[in-house]
C-alpha cells in the first residue's frame, strides 16, 4: 500500500504539472503542419512592437524611441550601380515589380507581395494589385547591374531595403551544400555592398525580438531578361550557391533546398525572380 507521503506527492504532480521536472516535452506545433513558416513564429510582437512604414523614414529621435539604433548614413540611390560598373552615363532609377516562377515549368507563381508575414518576413501572392512595388538605380548604358539597391514603395515592414535575414534556427549566418540553413526574404536598414552578414535593424528582428544578421545589396538584375538573382556572403567571405525556393507562400533563399525540406518537409517549390518593369 502507498504511503500517505506517496499519495500526497502524486496528486501534488498530476495538480501542478512538477511531473515535467522528468525531463523536456516537446512542443507540437500543429499550425506548422511541417512547414517552416507559423503564425506562432511571431507570438512575441506584442513585447517587441514593430515600426509602422511612416517610422522607417523618420527621424533618429523616433526610432531611439523604439528601442533601435539610429540610421545608417545615407547613401545616394544611384551609388550601388556607380560602385558595381563605373559609367559615365547618366543613372536612370527602374521601377516595376518582381514576379515569382516556379523554376520546374515556367509557371508564374505571382509577386513578392506588399503583405508581409506579420511585419516580418516577405511571401508572394498571386494578384498584382498585391505586388511589392520596387526601384533600383542603374547606369542608363548597361545591360545589367550587380550589388544592387532594391527598394520598396509600398512595404508593410517598417523597412524600405529588400534585403535577405538569417533564418530562425540557423545557427550562424553561413549557408552551403549540405546545409540545411536558409535566409528570409525581408526588409532592412541596408548593409554595405560585398560585405558580410550584419547585424542591422531589419524587419524579422524588429517582429520576433531575435537577433538577426543581414545582407541587402545582394542583388543582380539582367535588364534584358529581367532575371534576379542573388549572391550571400558567408562569414569567412566565401560566396556560396544561392538558391530560392517558396514554401507555403514564404520565400527563402539558401544553397541546399533538399537539406531545408529534409527539417521542414512540407512541400517546397523552388523558384527563379523575374523583375517587371511598370
Amino acid at each position: 500500500m502507498r504511503s500517505f507521503f506517496s499519495i500526497v506527492l502524486a496528486t501534488l504532480v498530476a495538480s501542478t504539472g512538477l511531473g515535467a521536472l522528468a525531463g523536456p516535452t516537446p512542443v507540437q506545433r500543429a499550425d506548422c503542419g511541417g512547414a517552416e513558416y507559423c503564425a506562432s513564429n511571431f507570438s512575441r510582437r506584442d513585447v517587441f512592437p514593430r515600426m509602422s512604414p511612416a517610422d522607417g523614414v523618420q527621424t533618429n529621435a523616433k526610432r531611439l524611441a523604439l528601442g533601435l539604433s539610429p540610421m545608417a548614413p545615407h547613401r545616394r540611390e544611384n551609388d550601388a550601380a556607380r560602385r558595381s560598373s563605373p559609367s559615365s552615363a547618366p543613372a536612370i532609377t527602374k521601377r516595376g515589380y518582381i514576379q515569382v516562377i516556379n523554376s520546374a515549368n515556367g509557371g508564374v507563381l505571382g509577386y513578392i507581395s506588399k503583405n508581409s508575414f506579420s511585419g516580418a518576413q516577405y511571401r508572394y501572392q498571386p494578384e498584382l494589385s498585391d505586388a511589392l512595388i520596387v526601384k533600383f538605380s542603374v547606369d542608363s548604358a548597361a545591360s545589367s547591374v550587380t550589388n544592387a539597391r532594391i527598394t520598396s514603395e509600398n512595404s508593410d515592414t517598417g523597412f524600405q531595403i529588400l534585403s535577405l535575414v538569417q533564418g530562425r534556427d540557423d545557427t550562424n549566418p553561413n549557408i552551403g551544400s549540405g546545409s540545411f540553413h536558409y535566409l528570409y526574404f525581408a526588409s532592412s536598414a541596408g548593409t554595405a555592398p560585398g560585405s558580410t552578414p550584419s547585424q542591422v535593424d531589419n524587419s524579422y528582428s524588429a517582429a520576433t525580438g531575435t537577433p538577426r544578421a543581414v545582407e541587402s545589396d545582394v542583388w543582380s538584375i539582367n535588364l534584358s531578361s529581367g532575371s534576379v538573382t542573388a549572391q550571400w556572403i558567408n562569414t569567412d567571405s566565401s560566396k556560396p550557391t544561392t538558391q530560392f525556393w517558396t514554401q507555403s507562400t514564404a520565400l527563402y533563399a539558401g544553397s541546399d533546398s533538399a537539406a531545408f525540406v529534409a527539417r521542414y518537409p512540407s512541400p517546397i517549390t523552388t523558384v527563379t525572380l523575374k523583375f517587371v518593369v511598370i
